[in-house]
């Protein structure tokens, strides 16, 4: 039997360390394997990958139609779907430099399980030639299915490269890479630090720090493996880092590609450029670009101006737009929606619609993007008519809107109040197979119509959401009771509150804390306690934020007896004292004229080391000079800085107004001199009552 021809079956096992990447690295432990062949299926997006996982992958299982000693006849491809070898079928060596056939194209995207069979049959088609297939030909094979959208939670591309590239380190690719006289080039890594790099563009289960984590276990494996990172590999990383924020692990890929004496290309200083801009810093980059003589591309320009808008620099941002057209790089329809969502954010449409005319007069089309910054602008303006104009506008010429398209029409819609609209837009979205918005969409809706006092137009949103088949949850229900809160009417809250239960929405302890809030904003104490007592007999446990809203509550109806015995329970109960309970109940007791005791309690847990805030250092300021005890508020006063708090305008605006009261009128205006070299800016309200305070002393005419 010719040796190469070895089956499965007969051979042995390898003892050594494969070189291959673990499957469990992107997958973890929980990730399955084909009972049929060795290669991994991702997990379902449930699955959690721990981070004990394996690092050798488990050696390949049998297939039971070739258990037998004697070799099993080559099936065709389309024989061998239901069943894909373990290692790439077996080849003999050929004269080199013949021409390869090209890779078949799918002509439109198949199902998730058929596509990872397909593609093990294409690969072992692939490496079944009677040509020897180059390395670089493999490379660039793996590298384009890393970059391959994903059409599944299971990101089938990345899964499949990781479980492809494995197959090549096993027992019979290795001899393939033998007879082609090829090694694994650092391509092949690029393609898999790429992909784990773009991981964190896709679905996931975990955080994007947890998939720069899988890439630098890659390129630590990579040089443990003698294969160099090259420049390509490098800028992998930048861009996977840039992108998730990361720019200090950024800075250091920059560092060390630079001490390998690998030099930065416009590539490298475009994703570099990426994650300095959230911290106002990609002009350095950009400048440092063509000192050191890099050409900034179109992607320069879009990242910079991308950072300026951010910024609200439009002078900077429209000025670098002009220097494109000087540099000979036309702005695309990208760069155009960059300036068009600047202004829109801005609310200076007028603006942004010059810009979109001019774009459209350069000959750029608009595409859906630029189409809904457009749209969502106009509606967040109240300007539906407009916003419907463009709707028309871009269907006209063939532009399909998208669900962001859809979301934005019909939160205008429902803002101001036009729900018939807002019901077509949701059947036309159902109509075209797009799905309409959730309840989490209409939850956010309700709560920012509640905020603005327009309760019964919320109200009207949760039987609108009702109608079109959606049902309210927990926060649904409980943003709509903070609403009634808000406008007084308790009894519309609690009608709301008996329809969430009777439609088995089970009440949380957020619904009944906002129900209490509304009885103590109301003046309806007693009602609050009530349901306070409730909460217990209905298994939902007071928090701190509880305690919280019923001794602030208390403490505003003048009850201090009463909030002392609740404090009591509430460090009998074991709940956690926080910082904002000892600020309730010191601004409490200034309030009701017990300033002696709040002085002695601040005192108290100042000799306990608790953190003040700058919130309670301003209550006890203002109560110290009430009860004339004015040295100890300087000395708390200056003792600011040394306790790691900054004085804000609140607590310049309290030592002034009581400075003028006592006649010090030049301490007053050198205290108003140090709050204008600290940048703080004095309120309306703080000028008024100096100008009064003045007025009444007879400083001023």
């Amino acid at each position: 039997m010719d040796p190469t021809r070895r089956t499965l079956s007969s051979s042995p096992p390898r003892t050594r360390l494969r070189a291959g990447i673990p499957d469990a690295l992107l997958f973890g432990q929980h990730g399955r394997r084909c009972p049929a062949c060795a290669a991994a299926v991702p997990p379902p997006p449930s699955s959690q990958c721990p981070a004990s996982a394996s690092v050798t992958p488990p050696p390949p299982r049998q297939c039971s139609e070739s258990a037998s000693s004697t070799p099993p006849p080559r099936r065709c491809r389309a024989s061998a779907s239901s069943s894909v070898a373990a290692h790439p079928p077996t080849r003999r060596p050929q004269t080199p430099g013949l021409p390869k056939p090209p890779l078949p194209r799918p002509s439109s995207t198949p199902a998730p399980g058929r596509s990872t069979r397909k593609m093990h049959n294409l690969f072992d088609e692939l490496l079944g030639q009677a040509t020897p297939v180059h390395a670089r030909s493999l490379d660039g094979f793996l590298a384009a299915l890393a970059r391959a959208p994903a059409y599944d939670d299971h990101r089938s591309g990345p899964s499949l490269v990781i479980t492809l590239f494995n197959r090549v380190y096993r027992e019979e690719a290795a001899r393939w890479w033998r007879l082609s006289q090829s090694t694994p080039t650092a391509s092949s890594w690029i393609a898999v630090a790429a992909l784990i790099a773009l991981l964190r563009m896709l679905p996931q289960d975990g955080p994007e720090a947890q998939a720069m984590d899988k890439a630098e276990l890659v390129l630590q494996q990579m040089s443990g493996n003698g294969v160099q990172p090259n420049g390509a590999t490098y800028n992998c990383m930048i861009h996977g880092y840039s992108t998730s924020g990361q720019w200090k692990e950024a800075t250091r890929m920059v560092r060390a590609m630079t001490k390998r004496g690998l030099v930065p290309n416009t590539v490298t200083c475009n994703s570099f450029m990426t994650s300095l801009c959230q911290h106002g810093r990609s002009k350095e980059v950009f400048d440092s670009m063509t000192v050191k003589g890099h050409k900034p591309d179109i992607v320069s320009y879009s990242i910079l101006l991308h950072g300026y808008a951010n910024e609200g620099c439009f002078a900077d941002m429209f000025n670098l737009f002009n220097s494109m057209k000087d540099n000979g790089i036309l702005a695309d329809c990208h760069v155009f929606s960059i300036l068009i969502g600047a202004y829109a954010k801005c609310g200076m449409m007028d603006e942004a619609m010059l810009i979109f005319t001019e774009m459209r007069g350069q000959g750029v089309s608009p595409n859906v993007f630029t189409y809904s910054t457009v749209i969502a602008a106009l509606c967040r303006m109240g300007r539906l008519a407009d916003a419907m104009d463009k709707f028309n506008e871009m269907i006209a010429v063939g532009i399909q809107p998208n669900n962001v398209v859809y979301h934005s029409l019909i939160q205008g819609c429902c803002m101001h109040g036009d729900l018939v609209k807002a019901k077509e837009l949701v059947s036309e979205m159902v109509n075209k197979g797009i799905p309409h918005p959730n309840i989490v969409f209409f939850t956010s809706v309700i709560n920012s119509l509640c905020k603005e006092g327009r309760v019964m137009d919320a109200h009207d949103i949760l039987d609108f959401v009702i109608h079109i088949g959606e049902r309210p949850n927990v926060i649904t229900f409980s943003s709509l009771i903070a609403g009634y809160g808000i406008v007084g009417k308790m009894d519309n809250a609690l009608r709301v509150f008996d329809a969430m239960v009777s439609a088995g929405v089970e009440p949380n302890v957020v619904t009944y804390n906002t129900l209490v809030n509304g009885y103590f904003r109301n003046g309806r104490v007693e009602a609050g306690l009530t349901l306070f007592k409730e909460m217990s007999c209905k298994g939902v446990n007071p928090t701190t934020v509880t305690y919280g809203i019923i001794l602030d509550g208390l403490y505003r109806a003048g009850r201090t007896a009463d909030a002392k015995k609740m404090f009591d329970e509430m460090i009998v109960t074991g709940i956690a004292v926080s910082i904002s309970i000892y600020r309730i109940i010191l601004t409490g007791l200034c309030r009701n004229n017990c300033v002696s005791e709040a002085i002695a309690l601040f005192q108290k847990l100042g000799a306990m080391n608790v953190k003040f805030n700058i919130t309670i250092i301003n209550t006890m300021i203002n109560a110290m000079h009430k009860v004339q005890r004015k040295e100890e508020a300087k000395d708390l006063f200056a003792a600011i800085s040394a306790n790691g708090l900054v004085p804000n305008a609140s607590t310049y605006g309290i030592m002034i107004i009581n400075l003028l009261k006592d006649g010090a009128v030049e301490d007053a205006n050198n205290m108003f001199s140090s709050m204008e070299k600290s940048g703080i800016v004095p309120s309306s309200r703080l000028i008024n009552g100096i100008i009064r305070m003045l007025v009444e002393k007879g400083e001023i005419a």
